[in-house]
């Protein structure tokens, strides 16, 4: 074999961080293959596992083997860019975006199915190819699902795209990739964190949910959040305001909520001169606008706030007072100028 190149790379392992080297290889069938040195209290199980059990779109490994001091991993070496480097000349577009989370989502799908979380999803781990094809890479924070519950007491993963429970905050699960999928999509279109900016239109959903503290509100497997990506919609999010999360405490305030506007509409009785029944049916359709439109934008009903501001602090509290505050004044405005046209004040 004829040694082309040897980089070095910093791994976080349990404990402290350690260094080891790549060395890119040709062998005698020219396939281009790369060779990574860990130390000996790496976990081997996960390289063993897709050694044994190939998935496709992640490179081969062709050997795990046991040498003086620790380990040496042999895997296929990829040829193209990391999607950071595509990042550096522009981000995607949505189509484009939505096809490569697909193909991301249909290789951790194998991948889960075998137990195992990849746990370090980001642009810098996902290649290009130059022929076209997408490559999911970097196994160094994999690890096998584990059925004990707890909490991870090793944090691995890259702040920013690690979700919280690979911080200590509970036990990390598939679904911890998933939060990782969701951050990505948003850079992938915006540049940025969902912190920060989050995508506008309907797949704001998808990062929202996917993104979620609790793991019990995200995309419980790949499967839904693969239908998401295609078919981005809240679930129940045509029903009214308060009957969305089904939740019944929510539905019971709703229905006291509701019945209180019914109640205050239906009250009112037309009065008889001409002049003041004109006003009056201004007066209640300012009313009706006005409880509509209030309830549409403080909670958010069909992604409006995304018409305000495609940044992710439109929906606190705070904004959507302001929010409210401002359709208020003018829809007033406007029954005040359009009643006045027509003498009904």
């Amino acid at each position: 074999m004829v040694i082309v190149s040897a980089i070095a790379k910093k791994l976080n392992l349990p404990g402290k961080t350690q260094c080891f080297t790549m060395n890119l290889e040709k062998d005698m069938n020219r396939q281009s293959v790369i060779e990574k040195h860990y130390p000996e209290n790496i976990r081997t199980e996960v390289f063993r596992t897709l050694m044994n059990e190939p998935i496709d779109g992640i490179p081969k490994i062709y050997s795990v083997r046991e040498e003086p001091g620790g380990w040496v991993v042999t895997e296929e070496y990829i040829q193209g860019r990391t999607f950071a480097e595509v990042l550096q000349g522009g981000l995607f577009n949505k189509k484009t975006a939505v096809n490569y989370c697909l193909k991301l989502c249909n290789i951790l799908e194998q991948l889960h199915a075998k137990g195992i979380i990849h746990g370090d999803i980001k642009p810098e781990n996902i290649i290009l190819g130059n022929d076209g094809k997408m490559w999911l890479i970097d196994f160094d924070a994999s690890h096998f699902v584990k059925d004990a519950v707890g909490r991870d007491t090793v944090m691995l993963g890259t702040p920013g795209y690690a979700s919280p429970e690979q911080f200590g905050f509970g036990r990390s699960d598939p679904r911890s990739d998933i939060y990782a999928i969701g951050v990505l999509l948003n850079i992938m279109m915006t540049g940025k964190h969902p912190i920060y900016q989050t995508i506008s239109g309907r797949l704001s959903i998808v990062v929202e949910k996917c993104t979620d503290v609790d793991p019990e509100r995200r995309y419980q497997n790949i499967k839904e959040l693969k239908q998401g990506l295609r078919h981005p919609r809240r679930r129940h999010e045509f029903l009214p305001v308060g009957f969305r999360s089904m939740n019944p405490i929510k539905m019971i305030l709703a229905v006291l909520g509701y019945g209180a506007w019914i109640m205050m509409a239906v009250a009112v009785t037309v009065p008889d001169r001409e002049s003041d029944a004109k006003a009056f049916m201004f007066f209640r359709g300012w009313f009706i606008a006005a409880f509509i439109g209030t309830i549409f934008i403080f909670f958010n009903y069909g992604g409006i706030n995304n018409i305000f501001s495609k940044k992710k602090n439109s929906r606190h509290i705070a904004a959507k007072f302001a929010q409210t505050i401002i359709f208020l004044v003018i829809i007033t405005l406007i029954v005040f100028i359009w009643g006045s046209s027509v003498n009904a004040w």
